[in-house]
């Protein structure tokens, strides 16, 4: 878990959870050495004020002490018995196999080399072989002091209690046998002695010498790293005790990222629970407990879950020659010793590891937190069945190996790394990529390639870092050299041979970077300037080949090694043999005009072709690409985040940031370009094989192109199409525009607006409609498709078609202020007048409108039922499918194609006159004139009393019927009808017509004549002519009829319900009428006048005679030659007195 911080001046996140801050407990704790232990005696109490203690024990070694003395080391001391019993010495080897030691010094070769480590205790003696054998610069033990008596000498002096510092530094780094090897045998050592001759001391001489360390850190060749005091109270607690004078001390070495070892105190056995000793309690130290070689808590150790285990029970180290078993006066001597005084010197030892490893792989900073955090999460959990809790002991090579990187390159030729082909005076890769480690002791990074020329190659390790010297090995070279001054392997190479080279270190780790570089040996073949594109085909490579070319402009220079089989590469070179490009499948260069290149082609390709591209210039804000006198195809995107243009297949990115003005030249041949625009709003300007696209950012202009296709990138964009000289088409869609004609194809796709200009009396536009709602209108000098996503016109086209593509399209055609002509059809309709002619074709509703001029308006029916109206001021005709209307127009003519069609004519507010005809009817008035020819029906409509109907029957039979508000006139294949016209004239052509006149519910008259016969009533008067058989009907009690003979001999006949008047070559009848009168004029006339079965009476005139019927007829014969009576029907008869007197009168009397 992690240590508590709270008291860090400065707070750091941590890798294991943040405990809660401790509770500072008062006590009066002893400080002594947690050496070897005594087990019979409690410790001893000083009674000088409330400072107290110090006590230290050696293993064999009896106590003495002072007691005037600050503090004093505690007497007695043996292991107990089963420890004596048990007395085999553990040597530093076995506890580094414990914790990974070795494993990390034969991996890594970690030894804690470039730092220094300090030993607060009884003194060192550095004149031990394995400490150095000295003390100063150039010795192990670089420095030290003795505050015990204030001076330098810090020597561990024979005392009652001495040798444990000596003790505790080689734990730390004692280089000596393979046995007796330190943890970290590359630090220095500084001593600083707190403890006198007679093993007594003060806390003032612990502070000291805490302080010491902050003032001189970074004095020494190397700084100091860790700070380990194997000492403390008897305390047992997670908190400090309340006189601890260390804290602030202690506080400054943590600010300083120094790591402070611990021990955690050696009396468990004393309070058997959990806790640490002072000064191991404090927040800003890292306490360690010590483990036997079984890996279990020793029994001594005092013990927490913060705190860090390490061997230290029966650990054999470095004592000075006094204290060793020989005294033989030479510094050799080594003597085990247990307590956590051994421990804490492990993990001050194995910081110094973890530390360079965190350094090798570039972290900085690090302080003791982020050292204790990495050996804490890496460690290894155990039990402890005493206080029945898991703790950690350290795993150094756990610990290290988690910070070392991988391995990158392989060592041997199926991992090693492929450089692929190596090219004369190119890196397969660029140096900032190719870089490497050499991670552990035995790594060797191996690297493979093909030579792509004969020549020697060089590589050389650079930037190396750390302990990485450079060693080489080269596979497939006859032999190789290093170079004494650089440290370059040098050998070598055969064109077309592979070669493995392999890179080790001679001493530690180390990060490098990889150079390598082929110098050959060539003659090229000249190939002479280069014109905007060419291809050499046909060739072949086997190892490498060179040609001389020349840029015959300024810009990129481009080369392509295209193999239909095999490999080749191709790399660029200037005229120094300097390498342009690397190696691959294409190069591109800077170029200046009149530049003399080399091009490099290696591989293997028995059939391959050189493609060689100067096309593209950026200079001063403009880009100019051109093109061959072939065919060409450029595709150029001028997205916002980069333009992108491509010639052939060769592409090219350009950064916009460098470029206001894009020029696209194509040259001669049948070129094509396809420019994509951006996604800001833009404006296109396309004619005769040129197209220019302005954005607020940039200007684009095509020339020499035969086609031209422009797409919209998104914003609101508009097009403009122009025409050429020739006989051109315009086509628009839904998404798209395009202008072709002989020599040009121009096209705008995704633009919102666009508009196609003609520039010759021939040039046609075709205007298509999109899957959704379209609206098409048609003008003399303009035609427009549109919806709600899109808008394409047409102007100045002498012919304009528009396509519907949905059932919801419509159509709007508009006149000229000349003579113009409206066509419409089921399918299309069309407006044209002279100089224009535009058409809309499958469009579901079309409108027409009159703009001016004497315009004319013709409808045309399908093979269906269809339905004409017309009025003074709209026409239509609808279908199944269609509907098509005008507004305005002066004439309108309609066609039927079927004998279900159907028209309706309607009149205007004015004067007007409808003529019907079986083939045609007519209404025409005041400012228009409509006709529809060939309907099998037609209803005429009046609008005023001043409108007339004029009704004209076919060559064969027909009726004529009229009534008070409406006439019919009907024959084979057709049927007139007149509605609401106050005068009707009916006229017959064929001696089988008839007229049947209808009378009103009011009173009417039925006048008939030789030639005629007229129905009039209040409002209306219809009238019909020519007819040999009309009949007229009385509809109301006050009807009457007069019937006129002709010039020849007529017969009138009359009875109650019906009246005849006939002669040569016509017959009229009345039925129903209450009066009747029949009137001879002409010729030699006669009249029979029959009774009704009612009772009648008969009165005769000068004038005539008179029948009144008893139903009330009354029937008259005025003027005949001849009148007779018939009185057989039935009924009670009689004659006026009146009428026997006037008989008598031209009779002579009775005689």
């Amino acid at each position: 878990m992690a240590r508590r911080v709270n008291r860090r001046l400065v707070p750091k996140q941590r890798k294991h959870e943040t405990l809660e801050s401790r509770v500072v407990m008062s006590a009066d704790p002893v400080l002594g050495l947690h050496g070897s232990l005594s087990l019979d005696e409690e410790p001893m109490l000083s009674t000088h004020g409330a400072i107290p203690t110090v006590e230290t024990q050696i293993i064999e070694s009896a106590p003495a002490y002072d007691p005037g003395a600050d503090f004093w080391l505690k007497e007695g001391g043996s292991l107990e018995d089963a420890d004596l019993g048990q007395r085999i010495e553990q040597t530093l080897y076995e506890a580094n196999l414990m914790v990974g030691q070795d494993q990390v010094v034969a991996e890594y070769g970690f030894n804690g080399n470039g730092q220094t480590v300090v030993v607060i205790d009884t003194g060192i003696a550095y004149s031990h072989t394995a400490l150095g054998g000295g003390v100063g610069a150039g010795y192990r033990v670089v420095g030290g002091w003795d505050f015990t008596e204030n001076d330098a000498n810090f020597y561990d002096d024979q005392g009652p209690e001495s040798a444990h510092g000596t003790h505790v530094a080689g734990i730390i780094g004692a280089d000596g046998a393979s046995a007796h090897k330190g943890v970290a045998t590359g630090v220095d050592l500084i001593g600083l002695r707190v403890f006198d001759d007679a093993g007594n001391g003060y806390f003032s001489w612990v502070e000291q010498a805490l302080q010491w360390v902050h003032a001189h850190r970074n004095d020494y060749e190397n700084p100091v790293t860790a700070v380990n005091l194997s000492l403390g109270t008897d305390w047992n607690s997670d908190s400090i005790p309340s006189w601890s004078t260390l804290e602030d001390d202690f506080a400054r070495l943590e600010a300083d990222g120094i790591f402070v070892s611990v021990s955690a105190g050696n009396s468990f056995t004393s309070y058997n629970t959990k806790g640490v000793s002072y000064p191991a309690a404090s927040d800003h130290v890292i306490p360690v407990m010590s483990v036997d070689p079984n890996g279990q808590l020793s029994y001594f150790s005092q013990r927490a879950e913060y705190a860090i285990a390490a061997p230290g029970r029966y650990i054999t180290s470095t004592v000075p020659d006094y204290a060793g078993n020989d005294a033989n006066a030479i510094d050799d001597d080594w003597l085990s010793m247990s307590g956590t005084s051994m421990a804490a010197p492990y993990i001050a030892g194995a910081s110094t590891l973890v530390r360079q490893a965190m350094e090798f792989v570039g972290q900085t900073g690090i302080d003791q937190w982020d050292i204790y955090d990495h050996m804490m999460a890496t460690a290894d959990t155990f039990y402890d069945s005493a206080t029945a809790t898991n703790y950690k002991r350290l795993n150094l090579w756990s610990a290290i190996d988690a910070l070392m990187p991988a391995d990158d390159y392989g060592s041997i030729e199926s991992t090693a790394y492929n450089l692929g082909t190596l090219t004369d005076s190119s890196s397969a890769a660029p140096l900032s990529t190719l870089s490497g480690v050499i991670s552990t002791l035995e790594d060797a990074d191996s690297f493979k390639f093909v030579a792509g020329a004969t020549g020697t190659v060089t590589v050389q390790a650079q930037d190396v870092t750390h302990d990485l010297v450079a060693q080489w090995q080269v596979s497939g070279a006859a032999d190789w050299s290093i170079d004494s001054t650089t440290g370059a392997c040098v050998f070598d190479v055969v064109a077309g041979q592979t070669y493995m080279i392999s890179l080790s270190s001679s001493d530690g780790l180390g990060y490098y970077d990889l150079s390598i570089d082929l110098e050959a040996t060539f003659a090229a073949i000249e190939w002479g300037s280069v014109n905007v594109q060419e291809t050499r085909s046909g060739l072949s490579v086997s190892g490498e080949q060179w040609y001389l070319v020349t840029a015959n402009r300024a810009g990129y220079f481009t080369a392509e090694a295209i193999a239909s089989s095999g490999a080749a590469n191709v790399a660029i070179f200037d005229t120094q043999m300097n390498a342009l490009t690397t190696a691959g499948a294409r190069a591109d260069v800077q170029a200046t005009a009149g530049q003399d290149l080399y091009l490099r082609v290696t591989g293997e390709a028995s059939g391959y072709d050189l493609r060689m591209t100067n096309a593209l210039a950026v200079s001063g804000g403009v880009a100019t690409l051109l093109g061959t006198s072939d065919a060409d195809t450029f595709v150029v995107d001028l997205s916002l985040e980069s333009y992108k243009a491509t010639l052939n297949g060769v592409g090219y990115t350009i950064d916009p940031s460098q470029v206001s003005s894009f020029n696209v030249s194509a040259g001669a041949g049948q070129d094509s370009i396809t420019l994509y625009g951006s996604s800001l709003n833009e404006t296109a300007l396309m004619g005769y094989q040129s197209a220019k696209l302005t954005s607020q950012v940039l200007v684009t202009n095509v020339s020499q192109t035969e086609s031209i296709v422009l797409v919209g990138g998104g914003g609101v964009d508009t097009a403009f199409l122009y025409g050429s000289s020739g006989s051109d088409t315009y086509r628009s869609y839904g998404d798209r525009a395009v202008m072709s004609g002989a020599g040009f194809y121009n096209r705008a796709s995704l633009f919102d607006v666009t508009y196609g200009f003609a520039n010759g009396t021939d040039d046609i536009a075709y205007m298509y409609g999109s899957s959704g709602k379209d609206t098409f209108r048609g003008y003399s000098d303009r035609a427009v498709m549109s919806s709600t996503t899109y808008y394409n016109r047409a102007i100045g086209f002498q012919k304009a078609y528009g396509y519907a593509n949905d059932a919801a399209d419509v159509a709007w055609m508009y006149g000229s202020s000349n003579a113009d002509t409206y066509r419409a059809y089921a399918d299309r309709v069309e407006m044209s007048a002279s100089g224009y002619f535009n058409q809309a074709n499958g469009f579901a509703t079309t409108w027409g409108y009159q703009e001016g001029g004497n315009d004319a308006a013709y409808f045309y029916g399908s093979a269906g039922a269809d339905q004409y109206r017309a009025s003074d001021t709209h026409a239509i005709m609808t279908g199944v499918g269609y509907n098509n209307s005008t507004a305005g127009f002066a004439q309108t003519y309609a066609y039927a194609d079927s004998s279900q069609d159907r028209a309706w004519l309607y009149g205007s507010s004015g004067a007007d006159t409808l003529r019907t005809y079986s083939d045609r009817v007519i209404m025409s008035g005041a400012g228009f004139y409509n006709r529809a020819t060939g309907f099998a029906e037609t209803y005429g409509f009046a609008n005023t009393a001043d409108d007339v109907a004029w009704m004209y029957g076919s060559a064969g039979a027909d009726v004529y019927r009229t009534y008070g508000d409406r006439v019919i006139m009907s024959g084979a294949g057709y049927y007139n009808r007149a509605t609401g016209f106050q005068a009707t004239n009916g006229y017959a052509n064929d001696t089988a017509d008839v007229a049947w006149m209808y009378g009103s519910a009011g009173a009417d008259t039925y006048r008939t004549y030789a030639d005629r016969v007229v129905m009039t009533g209040a409002i209306y008067a219809n009238r019909a002519f020519g007819f040999s058989s009309t009949r007229g009907y009385a509809d109301g009690a006050n009807d009457s009829a007069w019937m006129y003979d002709s010039v020849g001999n007529d017969t009138y006949t009359a009875s109650a319900n019906r009246v005849e008047m006939a002669g040569t070559g016509f017959r009229n009848e009345a039925f129903g009428f209450v009066f009747s009168r029949g009137l001879s004029l002409y010729g030699i006339d006669s009249a029979l006048l029959y009774d009704s079965e009612g009772n009648d009476e008969a009165l005769v005139r000068g004038w005539g005679v008179a029948l009144d019927h008893e139903s009330g007829v009354r029937v008259e014969a005025h003027g005949f030659d001849d009148v007779t009576l018939d009185g057989t029907t039935g009924g009670s008869n009689s004659v006026d007195q009146e009428a026997v007197d006037y008989a008598l009168s031209v009779t002579d009397g009775w005689a």
